[in-house]
């Protein structure tokens, strides 16, 4: 499941019950080609 965060600043993606956070620019330069990978963010808290 993936979905805006708040601020629309990241993408939240939820991959077996753990949470991960993307900035949303990172994510566009993968998209586009213009980047090859991004960092993701694993965070503790579960997701809702």
């Amino acid at each position: 499941m993936m979905s805006l965060s708040g601020s629309g600043k990241g993408v939240k993606m939820v991959i077996r019950e753990r949470l991960y956070v993307v900035p949303v620019r990172r994510v566009k330069r993968v998209l586009e080609g213009k980047e090859k990978k991004g960092a993701v963010f694993g965070c503790n808290k579960k997701p809702p």
